[in-house]
Formats: structure tokens, C-alpha cells, sequence
């Protein structure tokens, strides 16, 4: 649009005369092109002038709204600087945080799994603590009804034993007494028959002779009474009127009576080796059975018997 008025004002005075002889008039119009071409040439210096003047202020005015162009821009590059700064600032920010949050986290899972593990293994033991202590109840149960029942057994004994221990009680008091008086009785017969307790050890041989030079002879014993008698009045072995030196293997009172009592040690005679033929009483055997034989040649104690 703006070139169509830049367009030049050219008149067309000469051509539009119509008839007039232009041969006739060449000088004219030389004169008249030259005219004409100055004023062309004037006319397009004119608009070139006028599109040069545009074109700078076109030119100025698109510089002017680029320079406005380029300063919002920066003052838009600013602002987004400044708030990505901001923004960068809060994301390091953030990020720090983050990562101390994280290595937070990280300390704090790592204890949780600890504890976790410790739990873990606390409740293993516990479980097996469990099972054991079922173990143990289950037997303890088990054990406490065997004692409920070996209780009720041991009652019924105690039971039966205190009737027992009252009847034995009873036939102690009734043995005692006859102990009493068979013990009355012997020390009577002992007193009678004279037993001397020798305190002195020979050998049997020598023991016997000792008690013949006296009127006696070595003890004869024919009764458990009297067996027990003589069992609780020494503390060591004592020779006794029993021997088989006369026939070995036969043993044989002092006074030939027959031996119708024994009270032999369990195993006993045995003439071990073939020395003994000789008989002591050892008290420190039960006085039932304390009966020994051994060789004549040892030396112990003796009873004379008148």
C-alpha cells in the first residue's frame, strides 16, 4: 500500500494531444524527453530518497521494538533466573535435607533391622524356652502325679507301718522283757558255771592249758542265749572250746559234746590252706554268725569256763 503512494506524478501533457505533427517537432521534443526524463529521474530519486527514509525508519522503529523486545526478554530471563535460582536454591535445600533424611532413614532402618534380628532371636528362645517349659510341664505333671500316687503309697505304707511298728513295739516290749530275764537267767548260769574273760592273748593251745591248770577249760557254747552273751562282751576275737585237731574236718567241743549249734560266718570253716583247725568268736560279726576258723597259732584272747 505504501508503494502504490510513492508512486510518481508523471504527466502525459504532449501525448495526449491527438493530430499534432510530431515530426515538425523533433527539437520539442528531444527537449521535452529530456525534460521528461529529468523529471523522471527526479521523481525516482524522490522515492528512493522517501523508501531510504522509510526503509531507516522501518529500520529504527523495528530496531526500537526489537531493543524492547530483547529487554523484556532479558527482564523476563531475569525473573526466571532469579526464581530458578530460588527454586535451585530450595532444591539443594531439598536435597540436603533429603539426603540427611535419607541417611536418617537409613540409620534408623539399620537399628529397626537390628532390633528386628534381636527380636527374631529373642523369639526363637522364647519359643524354644516355650516348647521346653511345655516339655517341662507335661512332665512335671506327669512327675506330679506319679508322686500324688507314690504319695497315697508311701501314706498307706506309713500307715501299715505304724500299725506294724505298733505290733513290733509290742513284741519288742515282750522280747525285751524275756531278753531280760533269759540275760537274768544266764548271768545266773554264768555265775555258776563260772566263765573267766581272759584279757590276755595266747594261742589256743596255750589258751586251753591255761584254763585246765585253773580246773576248767576253754567255753562250750550250746545255746543262742549263750552265744549271744558272750558276742556282747567283747570288742575283738576270742578263742572258744572248738576245734578239729583230733580229726580234720570234724570239728569237736573240749568236752566232746556234740556241736549242735553253729554260728558260722557265711563260708566259714574253710581251713584255708590247710591251717586252720582252730575256732574264734568275732564279735564284730553279726552274733549270729561270727564263728571263724583260723590257725591255732594265732594269738588272741580266751574263755575259761569251770
Amino acid at each position: 500500500m505504501e508503494m502504490d503512494r510513492l508512486q510518481p506524478d508523471i504527466k502525459y501533457e504532449y501525448c495526449d494531444r491527438p493530430g499534432e505533427d510530431l515530426e515538425g517537432n523533433e527539437e520539442n521534443d528531444e527537449k521535452t524527453l529530456s525534460q521528461l526524463w529529468s523529471s523522471i529521474k527526479a521523481t525516482v530519486q524522490k522515492y528512493m530518497l522517501q523508501i531510504q527514509i522509510k526503509a531507516e525508519s522501518d529500520m529504527k522503529s523495528c530496531q526500537k521494538n526489537v531493543l524492547q523486545e530483547f529487554n523484556e526478554t532479558i527482564n523476563l530471563l531475569r525473573v526466571s533466573y532469579s526464581r530458578l535460582s530460588t527454586e535451585k536454591d530450595q532444591l539443594q535445600n531439598d536435597c540436603r535435607t533429603d539426603r540427611e533424611l535419607k541417611l536418617s532413614y537409613l540409620n534408623r532402618v539399620e537399628k529397626l533391622n537390628k532390633t528386628i534380628n534381636d527380636i527374631q532371636e529373642s523369639y526363637s528362645r522364647l519359643t524354644t524356652e516355650k516348647d521346653q517349659l511345655q516339655n517341662d510341664c507335661s512332665s512335671d505333671r506327669e512327675l506330679k502325679l506319679s508322686y500324688v500316687n507314690k504319695v497315697e503309697e508311701l501314706n498307706k505304707t506309713i500307715n501299715d507301718n505304724q500299725v506294724s511298728y505298733s505290733r513290733l513295739t509290742t513284741e519288742k516290749d515282750q522280747l525285751q522283757n524275756r531278753f531280760n530275764s533269759i540275760e537274768a537267767e544266764l548271768k545266773k548260769r554264768n555265775s555258776e558255771k563260772g566263765y573267766s574273760f581272759i584279757n590276755d592273748k595266747k594261742t589256743w593251745t596255750e589258751s586251753r592249758q591255761f584254763c585246765r591248770d585253773r580246773g576248767g577249760d576253754l567255753v562250750v557254747i550250746n545255746s543262742v542265749e549263750e552265744q549271744r552273751y558272750i558276742s556282747s562282751v567283747f570288742k575283738e576275737g576270742v578263742w572258744i572250746g572248738l576245734s578239729d585237731i583230733d580229726n580234720e574236718g570234724v570239728m569237736k567241743w573240749v568236752d566232746n559234746s556234740a556241736l549242735t549249734k553253729q554260728f558260722w560266718v557265711q563260708g566259714e570253716p574253710n581251713d584255708d590252706r590247710g591251717k586252720e583247725d582252730c575256732v574264734e568268736l568275732n564279735p564284730k560279726k553279726p552274733n549270729e554268725k561270727n564263728w571263724n576258723d583260723i590257725p591255732c597259732s594265732e594269738k588272741r584272747k580266751w574263755i575259761c569256763e569251770n
